[in-house]
């Protein structure tokens, strides 16, 4: 398994697992739900891939890397660990932040 691969299996899990589409997810939308879910998919790659940078990760989610560094940040008012009990913990980190 590449390392692509094994981040495109985070996010569909994380898809998944929250009840939204892969492509919605990876979209533009600013609706509840997808953001948290992407939320979650961001913290989730970075957990299991710490070497990515902050653009790397922008890149694959079609983000800017502030934005990436806000998910990451733990200050976007989102309990991670709440929103989709069903992930693993350690796929949020503990209170919903990853574990640096």
């Amino acid at each position: 398994m590449t390392p692509a691969d094994s981040t495109r299996a985070i996010i569909r899990y994380v898809a998944a697992e929250c009840g939204v589409p892969v492509d919605a997810l990876l979209s533009a939308s600013r609706q509840a739900p997808i953001v948290r879910a992407r939320a979650i998919a961001i913290r989730s790659v970075k957990a299991a891939k710490p070497g990515f940078s902050l653009r790397k990760l922008g890149h694959i989610f079609g983000r800017g890397h502030r934005t990436i560094a806000y998910h990451l940040s733990g200050n976007s008012g989102h309990d991670l660990d709440l929103l989709c009990p069903s992930l693993p913990a350690n796929a949020t980190g503990s209170a919903g932040r990853i574990a640096r």
